[in-house]
């Protein structure tokens, strides 16, 4: 059998279909997913790595680069069981996971999910090939497994896999079919999941005058990653975010790829737009900065639009942007863009 090592940023939008080819043809191929880059797509990398019932192995820097190497080899170097299948004979068993089954290595044993329905009955069986490529075959008969209340942990291991795969589809197609699905596994089964939660109820108040006290908690950024990307909210005024620019009603629209260079204009100005602000005033909540563009991607025009904006601060705004020419913009005649922008405290 064949073993297959992705190494990539994993910036692509082909997700779900990755996850499908893996997930379906696990008896045919070995998968290994390796993310390389400090601002790697872990999204796909880990999901890569849970359908092809596997480990992620993610490298950051060249630094660590020989030592993942290294653990990578003992990972994979000694093959126990390869081609794996798994019948169910006479056992009526139901969303099972995975759908095909990874080989067995000496550090990844055969983890199998589901659920049966009827009498516990019938035959499990299971096959492949040594290390040694000679058959292996094992039969587990059902009935010889009597119940037991120790094992009662077994159904939230198969609730929390079931959980997890349709999480990583869930980042791809945010569909209410899977919200409603990992309810309704989350509410069934007592779990936490991204709908569910425990809810602790405190009756101490600890505020001395009935109010509630705002904590600001910091959060980390990814690594080489600045502030700029995210904003700031720690008690100074600061930018929460530039929006996706969309074309104003009733104008030229523009193409998406001519709307991610005005993005990436706007965003690379946040910090020298907030200058304009005058000493102890506060940025107004929102507002939208609409530009008019030519051909050319000269920007002719900038409208600073908030009803209660000092006009100086507005004229400052509009000088850090006009004349600027976008490069690679492919429009065909001029156009006229509104991009909100929120400013909070």
């Amino acid at each position: 059998m064949y073993s297959i090592v992705v190494v990539t940023d994993g910036y692509v939008n082909v997700e779900r279909e990755a996850f499908d080819l893996i997930r379906n043809n696990l008896n045919q191929s070995n998968l290994f997913a390796f993310g390389i880059g400090s601002g790697v797509n872990r999204h796909l990398i880990e999901g890569m790595a849970h359908v092809g019932m596997g480990t992620p192995f993610i490298i950051t820097s060249k630094k660590g680069a020989d030592a993942k190497a290294d653990l990578f080899r003992a990972y994979i170097e000694k093959p126990v069981l390869t081609q794996v299948s798994v019948d169910y004979d006479g056992f009526e068993a139901y969303d099972v996971e995975p759908t095909s089954v990874a080989d067995v290595l000496s550090n990844r044993p055969i983890l199998i999910y589901g659920k049966y329905k009827g009498e516990a009955k019938g035959n499990i069986k299971l096959k492949g090939y040594t290390g040694a490529d000679e058959p292996y075959y094992a039969n587990f008969k059902v009935s010889d497994v009597l119940p037991d209340s120790r094992n009662v942990a077994l159904k939230y291991l198969w609730a929390r896999e079931r959980i997890r795969l349709m999480d990583d589809y869930k980042l791809i197609e945010d569909s209410d079919e899977i919200k409603q699905l990992v309810t309704n596994i989350g509410l069934k089964y007592s779990l936490m999941t991204a709908y569910t939660s425990f809810v602790a109820i405190d009756e101490d108040h600890i505020a001395s005058n009935g109010l509630p006290k705002k904590v600001n908690q910091p959060l980390p950024l990814p690594e080489s990653v600045s502030n700029t990307a995210v904003g700031f909210d720690l008690e100074i005024t600061g930018i929460s975010r530039a929006s996706k620019p969309r074309a104003k009603a009733n104008k030229k629209t523009i193409s998406p790829s001519d709307m991610q260079i005005i993005q990436s204009l706007i965003k690379g100005k946040l910090e020298i737009l907030m200058q304009c602000q005058k000493e102890g005033m506060a940025m107004p909540k929102d507002l939208i900065i609409e530009l008019t563009i030519d051909k050319n991607g000269n920007i002719l025009t900038v409208n600073i639009i908030h009803s209660t904006l000092e006009e100086s601060i507005k004229l400052c705004m509009q000088d850090q942007l006009q004349g600027i020419q976008l490069l690679g913009m492919n429009v065909t005649a001029k156009t006229t863009v509104s991009i909100p922008i929120s400013f909070l405290k």
